[in-house]
C-alpha cells in the first residue's frame, strides 16, 4: 500500500478503495441507473427501470465504489450526477446491447410506459409491475449468459457468430438490387428449394402495382417468361376478388 492510500484509509475513510480502471479490450454489457431515478422508483414515483449499455472499457471507464465516472471520450459529461453501476458482464464480441434489450421484452420490460409519458430513452427498459432491482438484474444476467453461450457455441461450430451472419445477410440484401436478374433468380430458387419438400406447392404472392415505378420489374418479367409452362400457373386478382370490406374495395378502386 502506498503512502497516500494509507493516509486516506487511516485518517479519512477506512473502507476507501481507489478507482478501478479497466484497460482490457472486452465487449462489456452493463446495467446502470442514476441515483435520483433509483430513489424515485423506490418511492413509487417512477417505474423500476435501468439502462442497458455497451462499451469497450479501454476507452477510459472507471468505477469509483458504486459509481461510474466520466468516460475518457466525454460520455456522461452532460449528466447532473454520476450513474450507479448495477451490474456488468463480459460477452462475445458480436453481441449488442440492443440484442439484450429485445430479449428482456419476454419478461415484460419495455422502452416506455403510457403512465409515465416522456420518461425513458432508447437504452432504457422499464417494467409496469416489477418492484425490485434484483428481479430485473437477474433476468438481464440470465438472458445475457444464454445469448453469450449460444454465440460461443455457434462460432466454435461454424467458424462465425450469428452476429456476423446477420451483418452478411443485411449486406447481401442491400446488394440484391445490383445483382443481374438471372443470377439473383438462381440464388433465390436455390435457397427456396432447399427448404421445401418434394412435390410441394409454392405460392409466390406480390402486388404488381407496387412495382409500377420500377423500369425492370422482376415480377412482371417472371410472369411473362414463366406463364404457360406446365406446372406453373399465374393467377391475377381483380377488384371483384376484394372481400375484406366495402370501404377497402372503394379505396383501392379510387387509386386504380
Amino acid at each position: 500500500m502506498n503512502g497516500l492510500m494509507e493516509a486516506i484509509q487511516t485518517q479519512v475513510d477506512p473502507f476507501y478503495q481507489p478507482p478501478v480502471e479497466i484497460s482490457e479490450k472486452k465487449n462489456r454489457l452493463y446495467v446502470f441507473q442514476y441515483p435520483l431515478n433509483i430513489m424515485a422508483a423506490e418511492m413509487g414515483l417512477r417505474p423500476y427501470a435501468f439502462f442497458i449499455g455497451q462499451t469497450d472499457p479501454s476507452r477510459g471507464w472507471k468505477v469509483e465504489g458504486e459509481m461510474l465516472t466520466r468516460w475518457g471520450d466525454g460520455d456522461y459529461t452532460k449528466s447532473a450526477e454520476k450513474p450507479k453501476l448495477l451490474e456488468y458482464v463480459d460477452v462475445h464480441e458480436d453481441i449488442l446491447d440492443h440484442d439484450i434489450r429485445m430479449l428482456m421484452r419476454k419478461y415484460g420490460w419495455v422502452r416506455e410506459l403510457p403512465e409515465y409519458p416522456g420518461y425513458g430513452s432508447h437504452e432504457m427498459v422499464m417494467h409496469p409491475s416489477v418492484k425490485d432491482w434484483t428481479t430485473g438484474l437477474k433476468q438481464f444476467l440470465i438472458e445475457t449468459q444464454k445469448l453469450d453461450q449460444y454465440y460461443k457455441e455457434h462460432t466454435a461450430k461454424y467458424g462465425y457468430s450469428p452476429g456476423k451472419k446477420k451483418k452478411k445477410a443485411k449486406k447481401k440484401e442491400d446488394e440484391m438490387y445490383r445483382i443481374p436478374d438471372r443470377e439473383l433468380l438462381m440464388d433465390m430458387c436455390d435457397e427456396m428449394l432447399k427448404k421445401v419438400a418434394k412435390d410441394a406447392k409454392i405460392y409466390v404472392i406480390q402486388d404488381a402495382h407496387e412495382q409500377s415505378d420500377i423500369s425492370n420489374s422482376g415480377l412482371v418479367d417472371a410472369t411473362q417468361r414463366l406463364e404457360g409452362i406446365e406446372g406453373i400457373e399465374v393467377v391475377r386478382f381483380r377488384d371483384e376478388d376484394i372481400v375484406r370490406s366495402k370501404l377497402c374495395k372503394q379505396i383501392i378502386l379510387a387509386y386504380k
